[in-house]
């Protein structure tokens, strides 16, 4: 499922991209004596060295966002986004670089060189390919077959889906008049049945589609396949009653457990004097207590304690009414402003993973108030109490922060997604896409 939402163009540019910037570590004259001293390595350590600086100059690009369609098509977004791939990545190659080549150092020549030449050719391939994207070179052309509700619904998600791949054409009601020649003069990358009537194409008219090239999707597929969604109005909720309890899950299970606690000690080790900081911060700040505890829904609807640092005044709901954020919330106090922007907040949640409480990858926990009204008014919103809530997850990285009705609707869509087709390869794309939005204060208020 992941591999099918996959962008080939931009794929392709991850790997040429590693692939050029080994060959040009393995051509610069130093690449032999990282030191600056040492004797000149031999052609197998000169590769393995510049295979693995290559590898997590990539992977550091890949995780900050720079392989993203809506990354390439906005000029300050991706200069700073290529300024902290290059910083970050020579930081953790000069950092790592001895423990994974047997003691090789940097000189610092080479810790400059080697992101500065990272930082053009990325500023270099960005720009051509960001021309190319907002020319709609590698737009695909989608036509949505079908004049209903459900058509309309589908065309208006494809139109808001982040990263502007997608270009929506006119269909028409009538799947059976669909010529596959003319879609392909067209230019039709596939061709979506989004139809109230059980109307669908022939087999014969979907293989013809297929030999020319063009895919072919129901709405519910196109939705999952390639918007990373739920369609909240037409899905068909009986995939919730027979949740997977084989061994594969069971063994899935007890590695995101140790994973979990895993992570949140590290976290814990590596956050601690900025907790500390923080602590102090909050006390100097205004009146009250550091840590902000909040009543939240977690697995199977049982409610449990969330522990944030306190980011507003502790008058902030005076009277009891439950209040979502908004934007530029006079209630947020001027040190939580910050530790808002920078999830500092979130910080102490590592404790709710260590006690089993949430994981650290699912659905944010919402709180009962909220839970009630959002039930009555989306009928699907109790499934996604099935799995453990999380810090952060699929609707996180994906949509921003959300703070009305609509909001939660449009995330408990993509929360569903995830709940359908969790993987500890979706939980990894979850974690690398975190890092981004962190650094780029994607959805905080």
């Amino acid at each position: 499922m992941l591999a099918q939402r996959v962008v080939p163009e931009l794929a392709a540019l991850w790997l040429a991209e590693l692939c050029v910037l080994f060959l040009v570590l393995q051509a610069l004259p130093a690449v032999g004596a990282w030191d600056g001293v040492g004797p000149i390595a031999t052609s197998a350590e000169s590769m393995n060295r510049a295979a693995i600086i290559a590898s997590i100059m990539g992977f550091t690009s890949l995780s900050i966002g720079l392989y993203r369609a809506d990354t390439c098509t906005n000029g300050r977004r991706l200069l700073s986004a290529a300024i902290l791939a290059s910083v970050v990545g020579g930081l953790i190659i000069y950092i790592t670089a001895p423990l994974l080549t047997g003691g090789m150092r940097i000189a610092p020549s080479q810790l400059i060189v080697i992101p500065l030449i990272w930082l053009i050719f990325l500023l270099f391939s960005r720009v051509t390919l960001g021309t190319l994207l907002r020319r709609r070179l590698f737009g695909r052309r989608v036509m949505v077959v079908g004049d209903g509700a459900r058509a309309h619904c589908l065309a208006t998600a494809i139109q808001d889906h982040r990263g502007g791949q997608f270009d929506v054409v006119e269909g028409g009601p009538d799947a059976a008049t669909l010529v596959p020649l003319a879609l392909r003069l067209q230019g039709i990358w596939a061709v979506v049945v989004a139809e109230d009537s059980p109307a669908r194409l022939t087999v014969r008219a979907t293989q013809a589609c297929q030999r020319a090239g063009i895919r072919v999707y129901d709405d519910g597929g196109f939705w999952e396949q390639q918007l990373g969604r739920i369609d909240l109005t037409h899905a068909d909720p009986s995939w919730f009653a027979q949740p997977d309890a084989g061994v594969g899950t069971q063994i899935a299970a007890s590695v995101r457990r140790l994973s979990d606690i895993g992570i949140s000690l590290c976290l814990l080790l590596v956050t601690l004097p900025v907790m500390l900081l923080t602590a102090l911060a909050i006390r100097l700040d205004t009146k009250g207590p550091v840590f902000y505890r909040q009543t939240r829904v977690g697995l199977q609807g049982r409610p449990f304690t969330l522990l944030k640092f306190r980011s507003m005044r502790i008058d902030a709901e005076a009277g009891g009414q439950p209040r979502w954020a908004s934007q530029n919330d006079p209630r947020v106090t001027r040190v939580g402003g910050f530790i808002r922007l920078s999830r500092i907040d979130e910080l102490p949640q590592l404790f709710n993973v260590l006690r089993g409480e949430m994981g650290f990858i699912g659905p944010r926990p919402e709180r009962p108030e909220f839970v009630g009204e959002l039930t009555s008014q989306i009928p699907l919103y109790p499934h996604r109490a099935c799995v453990k809530p999380g810090i952060t997850g699929w609707a996180q990285v994906c949509y921003p922060y959300g703070a009305s009705v609509e909001d939660a609707r449009q995330k408990l869509s993509y929360d569903l997604y995830y709940i359908k087709y969790r993987s500890l390869l979706l939980d990894l794309l979850i974690l690398l896409a975190t890092v981004r939005v962190i650094l780029f204060r994607e959805g905080s208020r």
